[in-house]
């Protein structure tokens, strides 16, 4: 929390690539979604969990008002 209120947009900028990743999850398993279901199952799970993490990243740095 110390970057948080030092630094406010270098702390939700190591943040921004988590978004990103899920993106590529997403996309990874479209392209595999007919050639290995449960491969692209797992990267369906990963980028959901990612996406979560993002969204929760996000509540909290709005709850301590660095935003």
């Amino acid at each position: 929390m110390t970057l948080a209120k030092s630094a406010p947009k270098d702390f939700l900028n190591q943040y921004k690539p988590i978004r990103l990743l899920a993106q590529v999850s997403l996309e990874r398993a479209e392209w595999w979604s007919g050639r290995n279901e449960e491969y692209c199952a797992e990267l369906v799970r990963e980028a959901r969990e990612r996406m979560t993490l993002a969204s929760d990243i996000a509540e909290l740095i709005e709850a301590a008002n660095i935003s």
